[in-house]
């Protein structure tokens, strides 16, 4: 492996002190410590920032000759709904690259489609609604407390504290503040207990990997579990 060219493949930073900036933070970190671990082992690496400007960065991969890539990007230019992008761009040039495809990216961060995906392989998922700015109309087996969370956001952006409503006469102010913010909020009925990370290797026949449960037993008895 020692004559690959690794590239490192990454959404630009968010200046420190804007929405999601953290997240923006983790990734460079992200960038670091891979960049570190190829230098250690001697392995040739290049960063290159991924942004809607096409044509640079297809010039700077090629530049490079990159041969396989770690793909990093959570977004586009701060645009979750392009998270696909990068790795459909790789996709068009042959390369190979760590994560999920461009199809898979772009399915995964519609949190609506999920749940449709979900429930037509006959997985259970909590009761939901879909707010799009216009009336509340809550179907009559959610029950609260609900929990708010931005259709199209990667991850947990964009999910809070206050993202848990208790009472029906909290819901409004809370989704117009939300809608404002991501657009369309998916309302769904909150499932506290554990949770788990699970992650899935290779392709067509994909290998579960170990399970990873996320430790909460240092979070303050008044914070929700999210």
């Amino acid at each position: 492996m020692k004559h690959l060219t690794v590239g490192i493949i990454h959404n630009e930073p968010i200046p420190q002190g804007e929405p999601n900036w953290e997240s923006s933070a983790d990734v460079l970190a992200q960038v670091e410590a891979i960049e570190a671990a190829l230098a250690e082992l001697g392995q040739p690496r290049v960063r290159i920032p991924f942004t809607r400007d096409l044509s640079r960065f297809v010039s700077q991969v090629q530049a490079a000759r990159i041969d396989i890539a770690f793909n990093l990007c959570e977004s586009v230019d701060e645009d979750p709904l392009l998270i696909g992008h990068p790795a459909a761009v790789l996709e068009l040039l042959g390369i190979p690259f760590t994560g999920s495809s461009a199809m898979a990216l772009l399915l995964s961060t519609d949190k609506l489609t999920v749940k449709r995906l979900l429930s037509a392989s006959g997985i259970r998922t909590p009761p939901f609604f879909l707010y799009e700015g216009a009336e509340v109309l809550r179907p009559a087996g959610l029950h609260f407390p609900v929990i708010l969370k931005p259709r199209f956001q990667d991850a947990s952006i964009g999910i809070e504290q206050e993202s848990v409503v208790e009472k029906s006469i909290d819901l409004l102010p809370r989704l117009e503040d939300l809608y404002g913010r991501y657009g369309a909020i998916l309302v769904e009925e909150f499932v506290a207990g554990r949770e788990f990370n699970v992650s899935l290797f290779g392709y067509p026949q994909p290998r579960v990997m170990p399970l990873a449960e996320i430790d909460f037993s240092e979070f303050p008895a008044d914070l929700h579990r999210i």
